[in-house]
């Protein structure tokens, strides 16, 4: 069976009715956290999406592949940001490693908007998928602040340099 963009929406939709339960409080959405890099994210999108539906928060989304020298560089600055400026008060953190070699439980076949089918066998591939359906590119890094929706906020950013840099992504969100 070929499995389209269509199928992974309704899949994705009911993976989060599943994970979701509007009574959770945040100490249970603590429990679906992993620790990235010294601060602690959600690393499966439906998950940063049932928490900031529940905490009525934005998600700052990096996709990120730490074996190339850019993400590293740019990661080392957000990590010192997000700690220093209590990122994690204000949004979700959610990171999406396109890089993850681990398998999914079950492979699938999928349709990228180009047309090419492609099995989807680990993490990686399906955090690209995501990158690719939301955003239309395949890029690392890339960070966006999304909403409970998954709908952009703010321009999506790459490659964060300095600190200036970082900064100004956040102050362009207003909420």
């Amino acid at each position: 069976m070929k499995i389209t963009t269509y199928h992974i929406s309704i899949l994705s939709f009911f993976l989060l009715l599943i994970s979701c339960n509007e009574q959770r409080e945040t100490s249970s959405f603590e429990k679906l956290k992993t620790e990235v890099y010294g601060i602690d994210v959600f690393t499966k999108i439906y998950d940063a999406q049932a928490a900031s539906e529940a905490l009525n928060k934005p998600i700052f989304l990096m996709f990120d592949n730490p074996n190339t020298t850019c993400c590293r560089r740019s990661t080392e600055l957000l990590r010192k940001y997000i700690l220093g400026e209590g990122i994690e008060e204000n949004f979700i953190v959610a990171i999406l490693f396109v890089d993850d070699k681990s398998p999914l439980k079950n492979k699938y076949e999928a349709q990228f908007p180009n047309g090419r089918i492609k099995e989807v066998r680990t993490i990686g591939d399906e955090n690209m998928l995501t990158q690719i359906e939301m955003f239309n590119t395949l890029s690392t890094p890339y960070h966006v602040i999304i909403d409970e929706n998954l709908k952009n906020l703010i321009q999506p950013h790459g490659f964060f340099s300095n600190d200036t840099m970082i900064d100004d992504f956040f102050k362009s969100y207003k909420r």
